[in-house]
């Protein structure tokens, strides 16, 4: 499973005619529907209206400003803290710009799943280009009573901010324990641009910027990314941080990604089974 971040819900009764009720908003970023009655007294417990919300570690990403092009993701962290199973159902979305997916849709007490986002700057409306740009996804929860939170992403693509690659600096696939290197270019139709400073979300990963071209109306840096040997294995998301002297671009974020195989070995390198009769049998214990 993806990891983010590089350093990446019933009481019995004897009735089972339940009293339909209407659904209601009860605070900002939750809808609920109250406990079922039964005729006989019974009602279905269920966690409190705001307790699904809580599942949510964070309900807003900013991406800031990104190049026109880039698919950007962020993985929304979500835990069931209540003593009940929960289902949840396909989340909505109000922008064809943005999906989302859900990696589990029932989730035990005390699990954990995440709200993969994916917003494609390529299908942001183009009179909407060039500022900020929100969208919310409705994640619905459907048992054992219905509830809707509400996440929000958000970035500001700028048509005048071009990466080499789409997706940012990519490593592909490394063997682990093996060094690698990385690069983007990245050019703003600026002149006068410069930037000032990369920092790295990822404790694996470090970069350098070189200026690589300038003329009169526009600039060009090239981004080398190297990343440690001691990255563990697994897929690996990180997050550049670049600090410029542009106006309205005073920081930009430029995604990283890797994934990291195990180094098998096996341990004789070669199995010499020696002379072996026929009809015979042996045996050589590899360690891998």
């Amino acid at each position: 499973m993806p990891r983010p971040v590089l350093a990446l819900f019933v009481a019995s009764a004897a009735s089972t005619v339940a009293v339909a009720q209407p659904i209601v908003v009860t605070q900002p970023g939750v809808v609920t529907q109250p406990g079922v009655v039964f005729p006989q007294g019974g009602v279905i417990a269920q966690p409190a209206a705001s307790a699904v919300s809580t599942f949510f570690a964070e309900k807003e990403k900013d991406f800031g400003v990104t190049a026109y092009g880039p698919v950007l993701v962020h993985y929304f962290p979500i835990t069931n803290s209540s003593k009940q199973k929960v289902t949840m159902g396909t989340p909505r979305i109000q922008c064809g710009c943005v999906s989302a997916t859900l990696m589990k849709g029932d989730l035990a007490p005390g699990e954990t799943t995440y709200l993969v986002a994916y917003m494609n700057t390529a299908k942001i409306p183009s009179t909407q280009l060039n500022g900020s740009k929100s969208v919310t996804v409705a994640v619905p929860f459907t048992s054992p009573t219905f509830e809707e939170v509400v996440v929000t992403v958000k970035c500001l693509s700028r048509t005048d901010l071009l990466w080499s690659t789409s997706d940012g600096v990519t490593f592909g696939t490394v063997t682990k324990g093996k060094p690698a290197t990385a690069t983007v270019d990245v050019t703003l139709y600026q002149g006068n641009w410069e930037i000032k400073k990369v920092t790295s979300s990822g404790a694996f990963v470090t970069c350098e910027p070189k200026l690589k071209a300038r003329t009169a109306t526009s600039t060009t840096y090239e981004l080398t990314c190297k990343l440690s040997e001691k990255c563990p294995t697994g897929n690996w998301m990180s997050d550049l941080t670049v600090e410029t002297n542009a106006l309205g671009i005073e920081k930009m974020r430029v995604p990283v990604t890797v994934n990291v195989e195990p180094k098998i070995a096996a341990t004789p390198g070669v199995a010499d089974l020696g002379a072996v009769a026929v009809g015979g049998a042996k045996s050589v214990d590899v360690t891998l």
